[in-house]
């Protein structure tokens, strides 16, 4: 019989709660974005032309090592599957990211 350390359990229990908070919460700001074909494309435009740190930590669980990578990725999988919703995701991350970047300037 395997036992189970009561604090790990609880942190388990405490780490899957906030994973669920945050992906609500996330849920909730999605709802904000628009997906329309002239908004992409402002987002998609303001991400090609703006300069980024090198690294951005988003949230305590989200960490963007290398900024540029990260656009090209996200620019790309956009501009070869819009407007197929699954890739809605990548529209959220750019809109993510410039948010964090107008509250926290270079």
């Amino acid at each position: 019989m395997r036992r189970i350390n009561c604090s790990q359990k609880k942190n388990d229990f405490l780490s899957t709660t906030m994973n669920r908070l945050s992906f609500l919460y996330l849920c909730k700001k999605n709802m904000e974005y628009n997906f329309d074909e002239l908004s992409v494309q402002k987002i998609v435009t303001w991400a090609q032309n703006t300069q980024f740190p090198q690294s951005v930590q988003l949230t305590n669980y989200e960490d963007i090592y290398n900024v540029n990578r990260y656009i090209v990725a996200n620019v790309y999988d956009i501009q070869q599957h819009y407007p197929d919703p699954l890739y809605n995701a990548a529209i959220t991350r750019l809109y993510r990211l410039k948010e964090y970047l107008e509250t926290h300037p270079l």
